[in-house]
């Protein structure tokens, strides 16, 4: 990502990761509060793999349209 960062000439910004930090936190806070209950711990962690794995999937995306852009601005 520093690579990244650097050819794109930007600073890499610590706040722009709050929503996803957020976002697994709340996932861990809601199976923790569930782990007495195993079936709703179970649905706390399918309901939210499928939201972590979207946001993973649409970064990996845009790393790959930032590769395709940085190797024709070469």
């Amino acid at each position: 990502m520093e690579i990244i960062y650097a050819l794109l000439d930007v600073t890499i910004s610590k706040e722009s990761c709050h929503g996803l930090v957020g976002l697994v936190e709340d996932a861990f806070d809601a199976i923790i509060c569930q782990k007495s209950e195993p079936a709703l711990r179970d649905l706390a962690i399918i309901f939210y793999m499928p939201n972590i794995e979207s946001v993973e999937m649409a970064s990996f995306q845009i790393l790959q349209m930032a590769a395709v852009k940085i190797k024709t601005n070469r």
